[in-house]
């Protein structure tokens, strides 16, 4: 093999690939030759770096890829394929087995009045508020489940300046919407307590009259049929607040009242509701824990969604706006 063809680190230039059936191990960048020249096909590669690849990858083994990769030819994997970077694919992937979408993704709420926003029902036809009909908001290339779980004033979610104003219409009292992601073609898929990383849901909220909302909450439930009330998920914790007090809701402790912190109105947020591999639930709000919030595990096993749920109180909520709505691994 040409020894230009393999840099470490940008420091050394390795004179061979190591022999089939074993592991060749990459610290720094790597640079992989073309195909036609004569290239180790068997074993294991791991790449801790970058991987920079100007031609075709073939792989009989596994690929692992723990950096960024940026390809510009072709891959075909025989084995796995695993990439906890980035990854940036210009050429054709051919999968002979199965690809697993990631529950990763970011939405931000920032195109605008009535750009990028779609709503409609499952079916296709138009957005209805009717409680318990099934509705999806597509925004860019992203879709949220939207389930009217009461609603006697005909609310439809709209794009302002704001941000995803999820109160548009003639909201009464008691209306009661659940956004949500993960499941029924909205986008991501659902997290897996004890087999998925560490993760957070972030949500990005505004009111303009707090005292509009009898409660509203974000976090994480398991993947059960939409629910009048949060506490009726088998599994949950959350953290948003009832009428300006900020606090924690979850299976086990219900409703709990973070002390003294507030959101006041017009007040912008980022709530975020973080799950070790464990299933352990942590909070913040603005970057900085709570006062008091509740103590939750989620069992081993559960499947668990990002959703937020909004309780409207007499006065409506006044406009409430998602700014952004992000489905990470901590």
């Amino acid at each position: 093999m040409n020894s230009k063809l393999l840099l470490v680190a940008g420091i050394a230039l390795a004179s061979a690939c190591a022999q089939s059936g074993g592991t060749t191990t990459f610290p720094g960048i790597v640079q992989v030759c073309d195909k036609s020249i004569d290239c180790p096909t068997a074993g294991v590669a791991t790449a801790a770096g970058e991987l920079l690849v100007e031609g075709d990858v073939e792989s009989d083994g596994n690929l692992n890829i723990a950096g960024t990769s940026t390809l510009t030819g072709n891959v075909t994997a025989s084995g796995t394929l695993a990439v906890t970077g980035a990854t940036t694919l210009t050429g054709a992937l051919t999968a002979n087995g199965g690809v697993t979408p990631s529950p990763v993704y970011t939405i931000t709420f920032n195109e605008g009045a009535s750009k990028g926003l779609m709503n409609m029902q499952s079916d296709g036809t138009a957005y209805d508020s009717t409680a318990a009909v099934l509705n999806y908001v597509y925004y860019g290339q992203y879709v949220l489940g939207a389930n009217m779980i009461v609603d006697a004033g005909a609310t439809v979610p709209a794009a302002d300046a704001e941000g995803l104003d999820i109160t548009a219409g003639n909201v009464t009292e008691n209306d009661h919407v659940s956004y949500f992601g993960g499941i029924l073609g909205a986008s991501g898929r659902p997290f897996v307590v004890g087999t998925d990383a560490a993760f957070k849901f972030c949500a990005t909220v505004k009111f303009h009259d707090v005292t509009g909302s009898d409660a509203f909450y974000c976090g994480f439930r398991s993947a059960n049929p939409v629910t009048v009330a949060v506490a009726s998920y088998t599994e949950y914790c959350s953290i948003g607040h009832i009428s300006g007090n900020i606090g924690t809701q979850d299976q086990a402790n219900g409703a709990d009242d973070c002390g003294s912190d507030t959101w006041a109105d017009d007040a912008t947020k980022t709530i975020c509701t973080l799950m070790s591999a464990a299933g352990v639930c942590t909070y913040t709000v603005e970057g900085a824990a709570p006062s008091s919030p509740g103590a939750e595990t989620i069992a081993d096993g559960t499947l668990v969604i990002p959703f937020c749920q909004l309780l409207h109180d007499a006065d409506g909520a006044d406009d409430t706006w998602l700014t952004s709505w992000a489905v990470t691994y901590q």
